[in-house]
């Protein structure tokens, strides 16, 4: 006989779990040009965000030496990349393992 626990219950259904059920990794890269060629940008802000409110962030993060950023466990769904200053670009995540934003190119 099979016995299910209410915590495995919880569990499948996400509740109670600081995990969401369906968690996906977003990755992206900021870039610019510089004499015509793609340089990636460093330690640029960028923030996970509710595409109705782009000033209160989801995720914070900065772009590492070679222009990427990492949002960790993003719950299936739409929101937008904000790039203080600069611009706000609208993403759809999917059920997936991970999620690669297209890239963004900054003026110099």
């Amino acid at each position: 006989m099979n016995h299910i626990t209410a915590s495995a219950i919880f569990v499948a259904l996400g509740i109670g779990s600081a995990i969401p059920c369906h968690a996906v990794e977003v990755r992206g890269r900021v870039n610019t040009q510089s004499s015509g060629i793609v340089v990636p940008r460093s330690n640029v802000p960028v923030a996970l965000v509710h595409c109705g409110n782009p000033n209160q962030a989801i995720q914070n993060t900065l772009t590492d030496p070679n222009g990427m950023y990492f949002f960790p466990e993003v719950a299936a769904g739409s929101y937008c990349i904000n790039i203080p200053n600069f611009n706000t670009f609208p993403i759809t995540v999917p059920e997936q393992p991970g999620y690669d934003v297209p890239p963004i190119m900054m003026p110099n």
